[in-house]
């Protein structure tokens, strides 16, 4: 992802995180990849997390939600199911919605190229910060709609 994009898409997640999600805080981890941006709720008995994760080479983005009993980041993506029972669970936003045929889904900024030509042509920045916000809805939908009842469910499962 270009960096300016990156930095719109950071901006307007933290932003909305901060209004609807104020709980969350922005918080640094060692390990993430550059870029990688990530929110916690550190609660006495589990760690919630919500990081960007924007794509090395396309204006493309995912959201890993996860949780960690263990009171730290977990590295590694688990499948389906996620059971509040686990100690720690990472997985991709999608998950929720995602029917598992095809790729996995990313949310896209740029149309995707429809021919050679456009392979070496650079899509226009201003067209992929117009569609920041309405990804964003999506986003926040999933993550208030699935991931907050279910890290709900892991707070209550003891």
């Amino acid at each position: 992802m270009r960096r300016k994009l990156n930095q719109a898409l950071r901006k307007e997640f933290g932003a909305r995180i901060k209004d609807r999600l104020p709980q969350f805080k922005r918080v640094g981890i060692d390990g993430l990849v550059p870029g990688q941006t990530a929110w916690c709720l550190a609660l006495p008995e589990v760690h919630f997390f919500l990081v960007i994760v924007p794509h090395s080479k396309f204006d493309e983005f995912n959201i890993e939600v996860g949780w960690s009993k263990e009171k730290r980041y977990p590295f590694t993506i688990s499948p389906p199911p996620f059971l509040p029972s686990h100690s720690e669970h990472l997985f991709r936003l999608v998950e929720f919605t995602w029917n598992r045929t095809g790729g996995e889904p990313w949310w896209a900024l740029t149309d995707p190229p429809d021919n050679i030509a456009m392979f070496f042509e650079e899509p226009s920045i201003e067209d992929a910060l117009s569609r920041i916000p309405a990804c964003m809805d999506e986003v926040m939908f999933l993550i208030e709609h699935h991931a907050i009842p279910l890290f709900q469910a892991v707070q209550d499962c003891k």
